[in-house]
């Protein structure tokens, strides 16, 4: 998820990165004012908390000096803003999560080799690897399910198991590497177990007797 933070030193910058992804400049200047409102609402209902505080503690203050009179009366004011505090606060994480969701709909800043584009069309494949495609040997049939893509790169990851890629599918897409070690184990399984069948009435160890 795109880093709030970001957006608050450097809208420009972000508009510019995200242009590469097509996204249009209309969304983060709406992203940018709903944080600032969403900020706007939680400063005046941290104000309203800090309030009540200071009329609770003066109160307290009247009630020790035998006041009743301003006792009752602060502690009616602190009644109403106390209200006017939940109001605010509800309001506040309204705004927040209109913030959250607008941040989840944007996709990430792209790295400056990634190339343009917001989808798959434009992560053009250059070449396909597998286990000894470098000693010439064909392409295994790979069942569809256990196909690896490949990007624009030829080097490798960490994180992808025979694949090499960067770009749109790398950032937005990775592939786990138990996918690929399920392709691993189906197509170059491990030695077979060596078994034999025992009779019931035969034990099942013949050095016992």
């Amino acid at each position: 998820m795109l880093d709030i933070r970001l957006l608050r030193e450097d809208p420009d910058g972000v508009k510019r990165s995200l242009a590469r992804r097509g996204v249009d400049d209309v969304e983060v200047d709406r992203l940018v004012e709903l944080d600032v409102e969403a900020r706007a609402r939680r400063g005046r209902q941290e104000s309203l908390r800090a309030r009540v505080k200071d009329l609770s503690r003066q109160v307290g203050e009247a009630k020790r000096a035998g006041d009743d009179e301003k006792a009752t009366a602060l502690s009616e004011e602190s009644k109403v803003v106390g209200d006017d505090e939940r109001a605010a606060a509800a309001e506040a994480d309204v705004t927040a999560a209109e913030v959250r969701t607008a941040l989840l709909y944007l996709p990430n800043i792209p790295a400056e080799d990634a190339p343009d584009g917001s989808g798959e069309q434009e992560n053009v494949e250059v070449r396909r690897w597998w286990p000894g495609s470098d000693d010439g040997d064909p392409e295994p049939a790979w069942p569809e399910h256990q196909r690896v893509p490949t990007g624009r790169s030829a080097s490798s990851s960490a994180s992808w198991t025979w694949s090499a890629v960067r770009g749109w599918r790398a950032r937005c897409s990775p592939l786990p590497r138990g996918r690929g070690a399920t392709a691993a184990s189906a197509h170059h399984p491990g030695p077979r177990r060596a078994s034999r069948r025992i009779r019931r009435d035969q034990p099942a160890d013949p050095g016992a007797h």
